[in-house]
């Protein structure tokens, strides 16, 4: 705009001021009007090439396709060491039992076991088996901002063309002018053009600025009137009665809340609702393993009585004497019921055989106090035998069978037909066979074991809020042809259980006589 001015003051300086006619001045109107148009179009070509070049720089190195989904497998090769790991493992086991780390059987085993070890680090546990591609999304989006940069600029540079032919017709129109006319009407339509221009310029400018300066400011509080403080009477007493009169109704109407809003199975009749099977004892809170340490409340001993004489009279109508002690979820306290269980029926003259079948977490051997060298899993694999894995303990009566070394696969091994005949082996060997099992919902080694035994008590810990795992666990049992004996109730307060209550209330402090006798005392 300068430049423009300071050419027309010169011409001005050096000719005489020229007037020009009115069809001059009209088309020297109609070219400051096209050369307007011309700058504001060469702005905005400017503009969208600078974007596409841009878009352009970044959509380049983005790839069209990405890795959406990476299918992974085992190899056979490592699984196949795994497995023959195991099998040297569970065979070392079972040999150390009889022979010292010395022997040479030993030694050679031990060195298969490291070469097989050193073979498993060679070899790569898991290969991609299968991708899938996708397009991307970020080269998609990107694609698309450069289609729509590239329409406009290609618009940009069709509408400066355009422009640009309209200032050539519009400049044409001054040729008919004398000489020194159409000089000053062309500096006269630049200088109008170029202040034009710098206007818009500066008006956009500005508010480009209002606006960054708007998104910088933060904002503030301005306090128009200052606030005003005055004493409040305290009235301490008034208040303190008050707090006497509503907290007791505040409390009560908080417990009363809680109270219909608790959802937790608490007393039998619920866990019989939750469950659909009967309660067959409803055992109180105490500590764990009680009748293993000998250490036992009365009433516990008596809750387990009502267990056993309940499985008594079950016994009279169904010809059984293997059952699986199986819960929904961990932690309800399924391997102590299942260890009191066994001591209750032994205490009772009945010959028992406890089978930890939890060959997940055993925890048997811990209970009991003995060793887990040797186990159900090393007669499940042909490395030991029935007499090897039944183990003596301190319950005259009681035979513990633990779960011997843990294995990788313990499906594959309750699946076995190894197991079904040790099932049917054992029932001959007692009167009552006890099982303990994981978790039902989260493996399925408590379904294989229910199905080869056929009977099952249900363990539920009181407390607990129902989570759906109870009725997925009925759903699995009603697939199969298993008998549900009951359920036992755990943990139970002494409020949410009526025969908890009259027995601290009249028979408290009297002593629990155990049954005595042998065979003939439980089973008669």
């Amino acid at each position: 705009m300068i430049k423009a001015q300071e050419a027309l003051r010169d011409y001005k300086q050096k000719n005489e001021i020229v007037a020009i006619d009115q069809q001059g001045a009209a088309a020297v109107q109609r070219l400051t009007q096209a050369k307007v148009e011309l700058n504001n179009a060469q702005a905005d070509y400017n503009v969208s090439s600078a974007r596409l070049a841009k878009i352009d720089e970044e959509f380049k190195p983005l790839p069209e396709y990405e890795i959406t989904t990476t299918q992974t497998a085992r190899d056979p090769m490592w699984q196949q060491f795994a497995q023959q790991l195991a099998q040297l493992e569970t065979q070392k086991a079972a040999m150390l039992t009889r022979r010292g780390k010395n022997h040479p059987d030993v030694i050679d085993i031990d060195k298969q076991i490291s070469d097989l070890i050193q073979k498993k680090k060679e070899t790569e546990q898991d290969y991609i088996s299968g991708q899938v591609k996708s397009k991307s999304q970020v080269h998609e989006n990107t694609l698309g901002n450069w289609i729509s940069a590239k329409v406009d600029a290609v618009g940009a540079e069709a509408r400066l063309n355009a422009v640009n032919d309209a200032v050539a017709e519009a400049r044409s129109e001054l040729a008919v002018l004398p000489e020194e006319q159409a000089k000053y009407a062309e500096l006269d339509t630049d200088v109008t053009a170029a202040t034009n221009t710098y206007s818009l310029m500066r008006s956009k400018l500005d508010e480009a600025k209002i606006k960054e300066q708007q998104a910088k400011n933060e904002v503030t509080l301005k306090t128009i009137d200052p606030a005003y403080s005055f004493p409040v009477s305290q009235r301490k007493s008034m208040k303190m009665i008050m707090a006497l009169l509503l907290s007791p109704l505040l409390g009560i109407g908080v417990a009363f809340m809680l109270h219909y809003t608790d959802n937790t199975i608490k007393t039998p009749s619920e866990a019989e609702m939750l469950l659909g099977v009967p309660v067959l004892s409803a055992v109180p809170a105490s500590r764990a393993h009680c009748f293993a340490r000998q250490h036992c409340p009365e009433i516990v001993d008596i809750s387990y009585q009502m267990l056993t004489s309940n499985l008594w009279v079950a016994s009279q109508h169904q010809d059984f004497n293997a059952i699986a002690m199986l819960s929904a979820e961990p932690d309800a306290g399924r391997s102590v019921t299942a260890s009191n269980l066994a001591i209750a029926l032994a205490r009772e003259g009945a010959r028992v055989v406890l089978v930890d079948a939890d060959l997940r977490k055993p925890t048997q051997h811990q209970i009991f106090n003995v060793k887990n060298n040797v186990g159900l899993t090393n007669l499940l694999s042909g490395a030991a035998t029935l007499e090897d894995v039944m183990v003596p303990t301190r319950i005259q009566g009681l035979l513990l069978v633990p779960s011997g070394p843990v294995p990788e696969n313990p499906v594959k091994l309750l699946r076995s037909p190894e197991m079904k005949d040790f099932t049917d082996q054992v029932k001959s060997l007692a009167d009552f066979v006890i099982y303990d099992t994981p978790a039902a919902v989260t493996f399925p080694d408590a379904v294989l074991v229910a199905t080869h035994v056929g009977n099952v008590i249900v363990v539920h810990s009181a407390g607990r809020a129902s989570r759906g795992s109870e009725a997925e666990l009925q759903s699995r049992l009603a697939s199969l042809e298993v008998n549900e004996l009951g359920a036992v109730l755990n943990k139970v307060k002494r409020e949410d259980s009526s025969g908890y209550f009259h027995y601290n209330r009249s028979y408290v402090g009297m002593t629990t006589a155990h049954m005595s006798g042998g065979k003939k005392a439980f089973r008669s």
